[in-house]
């Protein structure tokens, strides 16, 4: 008998462990699961020359060291349906950012005003950038 209790004891522990160590990796995993890194699409603009239009979005990326900015440019085929058409060499600049920013799998998490940011919209009086994050990466 005695030794059906000490044995039982012994596997209750043993199981105890095992799940005390399986919620420790697991709340680890939690806490690392919730580092993110952040970034936003702060300015979308059409430049260039009449016959040469081209099309800029900066990415801006928030970091510890500070912030970086990225440059994404879209250069439209000379024809004579993109003369001077700068409103569409920032739409492809624009469209071309947010893909990037899907295909290195940043999240959208929202848009706010900013008098920081440049990217404007009809009728604001301040800049709205729009706010990605994905899981920090080791």
């Amino acid at each position: 008998m005695k030794n059906r209790l000490a044995i039982a004891g012994f596997v209750v522990c043993a199981v105890l462990m095992i799940g005390a160590r399986q919620t420790a990796i697991a709340q680890a995993r939690q806490s690392e699961a919730h580092k993110w890194e952040y970034c936003a699409l702060t300015d979308s603009y059409g430049t260039g020359t009449r016959e040469k239009p081209f099309g800029i979005a900066v990415v801006t990326y928030f970091e510890d060291a500070g912030e970086r900015s990225e440059y994404i440019r879209v250069d439209l085929e000379t024809s004579r349906e993109t003369l001077g058409r700068f409103d569409l060499a920032q739409k492809k600049a624009f469209a071309k950012a947010l893909a990037k920013l899907g295909d290195d799998e940043w999240e959208l998490v929202g848009g706010a005003p900013s008098p920081y940011i440049k990217l404007s919209t009809p009728g604001a009086t301040e800049g709205v950038a729009i706010f990605f994050k994905r899981p920090k990466r080791p």
